[in-house]
């Protein structure tokens, strides 16, 4: 989904930085085109009594509201999925996680993905990231492995050997 631009509250905000891309992967002897998309999660909260219409960005059936601080930590979630290829990916509550720390936020932002395989021609994978936010209190052992061996056991529909840090 490309996102583009939405006025609130009078301000125009871009969110074409949270557009799919494609993100090349070489993993052992092989190439893969992981496409990478982001949800509403990622610069949007729950939707709360009093929140005015346009504000309101829809995932799925579910109502959310735009936030104006998970915008601010969106725009460095591209780069963060790029950087973090040569690095760890965890497991938290069964679920592919990233945990990454941002320019001027204090402790762990986690983003939180869906990796699958595609049968497609375009791409071999996608990459979905469905939440991403500041997690202060984000467990620290978490189970853990490499970017590009669960991205490749994915794609091979292999199991993947989580190691504890």
């Amino acid at each position: 989904m490309n996102w583009g631009k939405k006025k609130i509250a009078g301000t125009e905000y871009d969110l074409s930085h949270l557009n799919p891309f494609v993100l090349p992967l070489i993993c052992g002897d092989k190439s893969y085109r992981m496409q990478v998309s982001f949800g509403a999660h990622s610069f949007t909260r729950e939707f709360k009594d009093g929140d005015t219409p346009d504000i309101i960005f829809m995932d799925g059936s579910k109502q959310r509201a735009f936030c104006v601080n998970r915008y601010a930590h969106s725009l460095h979630l591209p780069a963060a999925i790029c950087q973090a290829v040569d690095g760890d990916i965890c497991l938290s509550r069964d679920s592919l996680a990233l945990n990454t720390s941002l320019p001027g936020l204090e402790g762990p932002y986690i983003v939180v993905f869906n990796i699958r395989k595609m049968d497609g021609k375009r791409f071999d994978a996608r990459l979905y990231v469905r939440s991403a936010h500041h997690r202060p209190n984000l467990e620290p052992d978490l189970p853990r492995a490499k970017f590009r061996v669960v991205v490749d056991n994915k794609i091979k529909n292999r199991k993947i050997r989580w190691a504890k840090k």
